[in-house]
């Protein structure tokens, strides 16, 4: 794609900005550019009273003649010091509200784009670089508007102007410095274009490792459990390296830019006095003339160089903003938000398959449909089946228009699909998917969800609540729904983690249940539910099926025995069909040899253990020491540890970043010494001044162009020595922010990595607002370094510099003028201090609306299949307008701060004329003295009001001291472990693990324990089972073993040792964890296989393991191999072909203990027969304790607890606890498929 120009950029925002922030941009640009055109009046003044005194020091004029003069002119300051502040008030305050309203709507254009776009598209985004674009991106152009392009048009007015005064002097004069015009802007367009490209590819670079980290942390229990902190680590480190490069050459352009810049006008003080002075010895122009031109020079090269750097962050603003500007343009084939497409008033729900071909677009060489032709009833239930990655998954795609096909045509009641409205078609479909996508919204806002925007009941809120619990009833969720603290009202946090998987599925469930639409689609819908909410919710969904058009992915045949017909898949086509008993009666069938395979035993077995009596009944009860109560309900918290923002001043945070630095120490000295030299220029150049204006009174002519040639030499020689001293502290600085930069980062995310999980489940650390710690708030941080700290270290000792030199020669006008000074800086200190609050604001609403942004693009199929596209960016726009309210106030206060600032330098002017007229009427000091005095002064006073223009900056980085100071300390984090070994140092022969009166509750419910006193042992090798409700602390107790939490009280040991007095990594490497989300990254199959082991395996070892999981032939067919990307999350491979993965990868560690967590939940009864056959091998030899709601899957467990509500009820192995008949029997019972056993 063509990459877009700078003038596209802002012809591109100008589209997005509403007319009323159109108007408000065009006055506050006028406003602007007034402001400027003020500055150079100054000179047209100060040439005047230049020339007053210099009458008067000829004696030509009287005392009174000069009061009076004086008296007149002066209160021409007094003038335009009330217009100055006026414009700048009005231009100040429009740019920050406008930009703030213009950043907003170009945020939820980028999003609304975002959401319109196809799967393709989220197949391979990366949330991370979704959620830079949305923060740090338009972040910075939010900062350009607001405080760049005021300060750019402010400074480009005054350069304009004050040299059209020049020309109206001396048009001669005006020619001859128009190589001052054209050697700044030569610096300022080569310097920002080549800058400008630096940038944008340190954004690029920043957002890659954005994406990294968002990844990270997006899964942090996977990543502690396997010891991936040191490979996500280095990955980060490595684009944080590229980025840190880029930033370099970009800071270093700009550095030598600004030296230029900042020293031209040196150079154009040498000319104008040079050639001026000639000038005037031929008549053609007076001294006042050439005082006032030489002025107007001054003004016009101070802002010139204030131009430049504005420029360059605005250019570079909108440099970065490219790759959004082209999201906002994209076009999508798949648009929910078009009007486009027809919209039956009837419908009866009839799909239809006319030999349909599909290929995902990354793998366009892999048929995953060939020809299908599959016919699917109105009002009849219809169920897929087959092997994992035989086409079902993909099947129900097409359905919703994620994807359209390469060939065929789907139809809806005789209409092909693609030439319905989109959101239409959506809105007929209800889908529970087989990985359930909560919003970290109330249990009840995820449930009202299911109905949609456009429905009329979400305004009446009687009528919607009695939808929403009757659908929580129909999906047996009402009962623990209403258990919670809040009952509805309960918030569950990010992806529903406060949530067991069996509570989000259900909810899940009720939310497709409440949308009462034409289809129901339910992939694997109770796939993570126990026995009895299964069966429960099983005839729920029949009830609710009745009279629907419903189509059911299942790999659990007895949620489907009852379906009108039953389709089997294999390699993307249909092999068999029919009725249950139909399939059933073909002995050598598919369907028939799947449903064999899944049985959990033989009936006559049964029959035989129901035959042998309730002898054993009583041994199945279990002691009070082995009880645990309670349920996993882990709701929002408010307890959890979190990141507590360190209030401090602003030395203290400056000193903080320095130590920070320390490394660059000697890079620091040096570029402050630079910055002391660099300071100093400014002073040195009024003595100059001073002399060069006393020279124009000097006779004979020869006499005075003889001197005039000496001080315009010395001018030159100053601009030579304040490039060198200019380019050295910026140098050196630049350097020092970018290794802060990346350092900060670094440490940041290390820090993050050590975090225990709790500090995951916080609300307010969703992986959004951690996303935006690392880009936005540590480049906020380095306005404390660089750039900003540099200006200040130069402003300040220009500011001592003038004070000193001003009384050494004229004490009693430098007191008077020395008195303003500290009203300008309280003026900067207050706008400081009220943009901190401001900053603190926005940070807050930058935060909120990233993790909405982050939930919405990584649950972004979610999102399209309920049509919740509108709802989203309403929800986002509400807390970006929110922010805009409440920000109004403290930005009126920032503006007449920075106002009374800018304004009170002509003022100071007014003031330092008449009393330094008094004092010359008086011949208390000469003009020498005067002039020396005042230009000193009034820089100094320009400098302190210059350096506030900062402030935002400052206050920024102020705010980003306090929050991160607490996560990256001294910055001394010590480095993740490398280990040189491929396994644990512990024995091999080990693996016993043992609770000791382990009692347990989450931070967020301390007073309810999910364990109570819970004791009891796993033998070395020995293959224990946890089964029961969802709910009822089983994962509670894996997550304890991985030390994932601590336990309250008790304790658990591993081989007879405290687990928590054992080195963590090595003790977590002894374990591989399979859980019921298999968690997959963005990268290769290898990659994904390999991360975390210590040493390299060989491509031989891989295919071993793949073997073992039963994907070693999906990963043959592929055309890359083990090299192939799978896409964000593995959303490439289907649920049951990234659980094998999942299982691939656990093997390869060779683990002493194998946690499995509802492991085969996702395969198709093939599958996992074949993998659990693999399992039932990978557990001799070592400890594994298994999650699972299939008994089928544990029935050859050493030993099996039998969890409820009340805590542990039964424990024994398969055939003891069907001998009890007690709650296993009854699990056992219910999952049972009725007359399979005779088949």
């Amino acid at each position: 794609m063509k990459r877009r120009g700078v003038s596209d950029q802002v012809r591109g925002i100008w589209a997005c900005t509403a007319a009323a922030d159109r108007a408000s941009l065009l006055f506050s640009c006028f406003a602007a550019i007034a402001a400027g055109v003020l500055n150079p009046l100054l000179t047209v003044i100060y040439g005047q009273l230049a020339g007053a005194f210099e009458a008067f020091s000829e004696n030509k004029q009287s005392s009174s003649w000069l009061a009076n003069k004086v008296a007149h002119f002066s209160l021409f300051f007094v003038y335009l010091a009330i217009a100055e502040f006026v414009l700048v008030f009005l231009a100040t305050f429009g740019f920050f509200y406008s930009g703030e309203r213009v950043t907003q709507r170009l945020r939820g254009s980028y999003l609304k784009a975002v959401l319109r776009q196809d799967q393709e598209f989220f197949d391979t985004a990366s949330v991370g670089d979704v959620t830079a674009r949305l923060t740090s991106d338009i972040d910075h152009l939010q900062e350009a508007i607001t405080n760049k392009l005021p300060l750019m048009l402010i400074s480009s007015a005054t350069f304009v102007t004050a040299f059209v005064v020049v020309f109206i002097e001396s048009w001669r004069l005006g020619l001859i410095q128009l190589s001052t015009i054209a050697t700044v802007l030569i610096t300022a367009i080569t310097g920002s274009l080549i800058s400008s490209r630096y940038a944008k590819q340190k954004a690029d670079f920043d957002r890659f490792a954005s994406s990294i980290a968002q990844e990270a942390l997006g899964s942090m229990q996977h990543v502690l459990s396997y010891g991936l902190q040191a490979t996500w680590a280095q990955r980060y480190d490595a684009n944080l390296a590229k980025a840190e490069s880029s930033g370099l050459r970009n800071r270093l352009c700009v550095v030598l830019t600004l030296a230029t810049m900042n020293n031209v006008s040196y150079l154009s003080f040498a000319l104008s006095f040079w050639q001026g002075s000639r000038y005037m010895v031929e008549g053609s122009v007076n001294s006042a003339g050439v005082v006032t031109m030489t002025m107007a020079i001054v003004i016009g090269a101070f802002s010139i160089s204030n131009v430049t750097p504005n420029l360059q962050a605005f250019i570079s603003a909108l440099s970065a903003m490219s790759g959004s500007s082209e999201m906002i343009s994209r076009l999508s084939s798949q648009d929910p938000f078009s009007p486009e497409g027809l919209k039956p008033e009837m419908v009866k729900g009839d799909f239809a398959f006319e030999a349909v071909s599909f290929t995902y677009p990354s793998r366009p060489s892999v048929k995953v449909l060939d020809e299908l032709t599959l016919s699917i009833p109105a009002g009849k239930s219809t169920a897929l089946v087959g092997m994992s990655g035989s086409g079902k998954s993909s099947t129900v795609a097409l359905l919703q228009r994620f994807y359209a096909p390469i060939g065929g045509k789907i139809t809806y009641d005789g209409v092909d699909i693609q030439d319905l409205n989109l959101s239409w078609l959506r809105r007929q479909l209800g889908v529970v998917a087989q990985e359930p996508v909560l919003f970290s919204e109330s249990i009840f806002e995820n449930i009202a969800l299911g109905l949609g925007q456009s429905s009329a009941v979400t305004g009446n809120s009687e009528k919607l609540q009695e939808l929403v619990t009757r659908a929580a009833r129909t999906a047996n969720a009402h009962e623990f729904i209403s258990a919670l603290p809040d009952g509805y009202q309960t918030r569950i946090g990010e992806r529903g983690h406060g949530l067991s998987s069996g509570q989000k599925q259900r909810i899940a469930i009720a939310r497709a249940l409440i949308r009462d639409p034409t289809v129901l689609i339910f992939d694997e819908a109770t796939s993570a539910l126990d026995t009895t909410s299964e069966k429960a919710v099983q005839v729920a969904l029949q009830s609710a099926s009745h009279g629907r058009t419903t189509i059911t992915i299942a790999h659990r045949f007895s949620t489907i025995r009852d379906a009108d017909n039953i389709v089997v898949m294999d390699a993307g086509n249909v092999i068999e069909q029919g009725t249950h008993d139909e399939l059933m009666a073909k002995q050598d069938g598919v369907y028939a040899r799947l449903v064999q395979s899944q049985t959990i035993s033989d009936k006559k077995k049964l029959l035989e253990e129901e035959a042998a009596g309730s002898s054993k009944a009583d041994d199945g009860k279990v002691s009070q020491d082995l009880k645990s109560g309670g349920a996993k309900i882990k709701v929002e918290e408010s307890t959890l540890t979190e990141i507590q923002p360190k209030k401090g001043s602003f030395l203290g945070n400056s000193a903080y970043v320095a130590r920070l630095n320390r490394r660059e120490g000697p890079f620091m000295i040096v570029g402050l010494i630079g910055c002391i030299l660099a300071g100093c220029i400014i002073p040195a150049s009024s003595v100059i001044f001073a002399k060069s204006v006393n020279t124009l009174s000097l006779s004979p002519a020869s006499f005075l162009l003889h001197t005039m040639n000496w001080w315009a030499a010395m001018y030159v020689i100053l601009a030579v020595g304040g490039f060198i001293a200019w380019l050295t502290q910026g140098s050196c600085f630049a350097y020092a922010s970018e290794k802060l930069s990346r350092r900060s980062r670094e440490q940041l995310f290390r820090s993050l990595l050590r975090q225990e999980l709790s500090f995951f489940d916080h609300t307010r650390h969703s992986t959004g607002s951690l996303a935006n710690l690392l880009s936005s708030e540590v480049t906020n941080m380095t306005g404390l370094s660089g750039v900003v700290l540099g200006s200040i270290f130069t402003m300040l000792s220009t500011l001592i510099g003038g004070i000193v030199l001003s009384n050494i020669l004229a004490w009693k006008l430098a007191l008077v003028c020395c008195a303003t000074i500290p009203i300008i800086l309280f003026c900067g200190w207050a706008r400081v201090k009220t943009l901190g609050v401001f900053s603190t604001k926005m940070k807050e609403a930058h935060v909120s609306s990233a993790s909405c942004a982050a939930e919405a693009v990584s649950e972004a199929r979610t999102i399209a299949a309920f049509g919740l596209e509108n709802h989203i960016l309403s929800k986002y726009n509400d807390i970006l307008v929110g922010h805009i309210k409440r920000s109004t106030g403290p930005i009126i206060k920032a503006s007449v701060y920075y106002s009374a600032s800018q304004s009170f330098a002509f003022l100071c002017a007014a003031l330092g004329f008449w009393y330094g007229g008094r004092l010359l009427g008086a011949y208390e000091y000469n003009l020498l003295q005067f002039f020396i005095c005042f230009a000193a002064l009034i820089s100094g006073s320009q400098s302190a009001g210059y350096v506030f223009s900062y402030a935002p900056d400052i206050s920024k980085a102020q705010n980003a001291c306090d929050t991160l100071r607490p996560l990256i300390g001294d910055g001394t984090h010590e480095p993740f472990k490398k280990y040189q070994n491929t396994k644990s140092s512990f024995s091999e022969k080990g693996g016993a693990i043992g609770f000791h009166g382990v009692s347990f509750h989450y931070p967020s419910r301390t007073q309810k324990h999910v364990l109570d006193n819970l004791t009891f042992t796993i033998q070395p090798g020995q293959f224990a089972a946890i089964v029961g409700p969802s709910g009822c602390g089983k994962s509670t107790i894996l997550s304890l073993v991985e030390r994932f939490f601590r336990p309250n009280d008790g304790y658990i040991t591993f081989d007879g040792k405290n687990i928590a007095t054992l080195d963590l990594d090595d003790y977590r490497y002894s374990i591989s964890l399979v859980g019921q989300d298999s968690v997959l990254y963005s990268t290769t199959i290898r990659d994904n296989l390999t991360m975390g082991l210590r040493t390299e395996v060989s491509d031989e070892q891989l295919m071993v393991a793949c073997r073992d999981a039963n994907i070693s032939e999906l990963i043959l067919s592929l055309p890359d191999g083990l090299k192939t990307a799978i896409g964000t999350r593995g959303q490439l491979l289907s649920g049951g072909q990234r659980q094998r993965l999942a299982i691939a990868r656990a093997l390869l560690r060779n683990p002493q203990i194998l946690l499995l967590d509802e492991a085969t939940s996702a395969l198709d009864a093939q599958a996992e027969k074949v993998v659990q056959e693999a399992l039932d091998k990978a557990v001799q030899g070592r400890t594994t304790i298994a999650v699972a709601h299939r008994l089928s899957t544990v029935q050859n467990a050493d030993v099996i607890f039998v969890a409820g509500e009340n805590g542990l009820e039964e424990i024994g192995t398969h055939e003891e606890l069907i001998a009890r008949k007690g709650a296993y029997y009854r699990m056992v019972q219910m999952q049972d498929l009725g007359d399979v056993g005779s088949v």
